[in-house]
């Protein structure tokens, strides 16, 4: 079958700017970003979010091309089967089923089947996109652990985490994305911070590549040196970076699937980091999160702002 497909894996929360930094890294010869690919089967069907392109994501000839390279053309069938897998394994949750190994062996069994159509979709997007590494923002933890059952996939992780106080601040916004209402209480997602985090940490020793650990607000200080760390950690040898200046990307139209509605942002697009939540949010929201999420927020160096210890990272 040739060899491994090599898969940067952005895992993490939501509104901790992946959509950008996948973007970003899309930019960079030998890179693909599709977007949060697990959202594929839903976003097939007719009045769904178009591809980053601005097209219908069936419309589109290059996932028209992918489909077509994987499978002959996509099927009701193939979709049915794909998004009962998307639902039904890769919430959080299932990841207590699978933290033995005999757990893990009977899951890998029973999901061949899928796990066999997303090594198809994998190949067929290096085919087609012509590219050495495909970034993936989908952020689900155990997602992220059913493609390293694919022995055809080189996964590399990318741990992003944001300070935990300003993705609250940013649930308690809300926001229309791609059809639903994103909304959420400082507690949830403070919880929801934690666990996503925690399960990625549990993960780490499971890996081949060691995972990269990355803060939001350290990217946007600085854009350049995050990028060029990534691709040091991948091995990727592409000396071109999409920086306009220090704090602003070059961006063109990327052929993602899902994710954040800036993905439909191109030309200049400056980083720069939103710290409204400081003086906007309500103290009482702020303790909040700060006394659910405090031992990570200490192991991340958000305190003080300090570089978090141990690890593998990019401080």
């Amino acid at each position: 079958m040739g060899s491994k497909v090599k898969v940067l894996y952005i895992a993490g929360c939501g509104r901790t700017g992946s959509t950008v930094l996948g973007d970003a890294l899309g930019q960079v010869e030998g890179f693909t970003h599709v977007g949060e690919l697990l959202e594929l089967w839903g976003n097939l069907a007719p009045g769904r979010p178009p591809c980053g392109c601005g097209v219908p994501v069936f419309a589109c000839k290059m996932w028209e091309n992918v489909l077509k390279e994987a499978y002959g053309g996509v099927n009701e069938s193939l979709i049915s089967e794909m998004l009962q897998f998307r639902n039904l394994e890769t919430p959080l949750h299932n990841f207590l089923r699978v933290t033995t190994s005999r757990g893990a062996r009977i899951l890998q069994r029973r999901l061949a089947k899928p796990l066999a159509e997303l090594e198809k979709l994998y190949r067929a997007i290096q085919k087609v996109f012509n590219c050495e590494f495909i970034a993936d923002s989908s952020k689900y933890p155990m997602y992220l652990y059913l493609l390293q059952l694919i022995d055809a996939i080189d996964p590399y992780v990318l741990h992003l985490v944001r300070d935990p106080r300003a993705m609250a601040y940013a649930y308690l916004h809300k926001v229309v994305r791609e059809g639903y209402v994103l909304y959420m209480k400082p507690l949830n997602s403070s919880l929801k911070w934690n666990a996503r985090n925690c399960v990625v940490e549990a993960m780490s020793r499971r890996f081949q590549h060691r995972p990269l650990r990355l803060r939001y607000e350290d990217f946007v200080t600085n854009p350049r040196g995050s990028l060029q760390g990534i691709l040091n950690f991948v091995g990727a040898t592409s000396s071109s970076l999409p920086l306009l200046d220090e704090h602003s990307l070059n961006i063109k139209a990327q052929h993602t699937v899902s994710g954040n509605p800036n993905r439909f942002k191109t030309g200049k697009v400056d980083i720069r980091e939103d710290r409204e939540w400081e003086t906007q949010m309500k103290s009482r929201d702020r303790m909040i999160v700060t006394a659910a999420t405090l031992p990570l927020l200490i192991k991340y160096g958000y305190l003080n702002r300090t570089p978090s210890l141990g690890g593998n990272e990019l401080v």
